[in-house]
């Protein structure tokens, strides 16, 4: 339905525009008289009230209160962003479960499959430390740079698992597999994560890729440290690989060989 509108237009002087919206949005929503009781079912407190007590959505409008007929509504940059992880919301289940299917293809099992997907949260560790220093809201960009990073973590992990299963299937010991292995692989796991790492610098300087660039570099630098110690840990808890001293003393006397 048409209607008359007042419409209002504000950029920031400084700042990203994600940073004055949290600023502003609760004050003018408490000025103008937002309905939470009409909008949400219940009443919101002034000194409860936030700027995430009414959620920013696509082509939304919100009644005010005492002013029938009359309603406040946010646009811009904030309303296309939250258009933009509605839509991609909705498909994200759809290709994580397609990218499960396909490790699960590769390795014809599901231990493997499920030792690497374990590795994928510890992103989250580096992510949160460097959008805390940088200061970056964790946005649109950050979450299509998490989901890059996703793909990153699990390409290390199956490097570091299949050469794990190929010692083992040419008759070394699993406890030595799982060693040699994680020291072999090191090399080239780190050295492709620097080099990614190195190719985003670049883009801390820019303001609209600055949150992609920190959520790739922490969440990919963070993550491959702890790979290289948390997948061979897990390896050996699913297969119940034991450790013994004789093993790995007969491994080293046959490596000094």
């Amino acid at each position: 339905h048409r209607r008359s509108m007042l419409r209002v237009h504000a950029d920031a002087r400084f700042g990203l525009p994600s940073q004055l919206m949290a600023r502003v949005k609760a004050p003018i929503e408490l000025a103008l008289g937002a309905d939470t009781k009409q909008y949400l079912g219940k009443e919101v407190p002034p000194e409860k009230y936030t700027a995430s007590t009414i959620p920013v959505k696509y082509d939304d409008i919100i009644p005010l209160k005492g002013m029938p007929g009359y309603f406040m509504s946010w646009s811009g940059e904030a309303e296309d962003s939250a258009d933009s992880i509605q839509k991609l919301a909705a498909s994200i289940p759809i290709y994580f479960g397609m990218m499960i299917l396909v490790v699960i293809i590769l390795f014809n099992a599901f231990k493997q499959p499920a030792i690497i997907w374990l590795t994928v949260p510890l992103s989250v560790i580096g992510v949160t430390a460097g959008l805390l220093i940088f200061k970056q809201p964790f946005g649109f960009m950050a979450l299509l740079g998490l989901m890059s990073l996703a793909g990153m973590l699990i390409k290390n992990a199956i490097v570091l698992i299949d050469q794990i299963d190929l010692e083992i299937r040419e008759g070394k010991p699993p406890l030595l597999s799982v060693i040699d292995s994680g020291v072999s692989r090191m090399r080239p796991v780190s050295m492709a994560a620097l080099t990614t790492i190195m190719g985003m610098i670049p883009l801390l300087q820019d303001t609209f890729f600055v949150s992609m660039a920190v959520t790739i570099m922490f969440g990919l630098g963070f993550a491959t440290l702890l790979t290289l110690v948390v997948v061979p840990v897990l390896y050996t808890v699913f297969f119940k690989i034991k450790f013994t001293e004789q093993l790995l003393s007969d491994g080293a006397a046959e490596g000094a060989k």
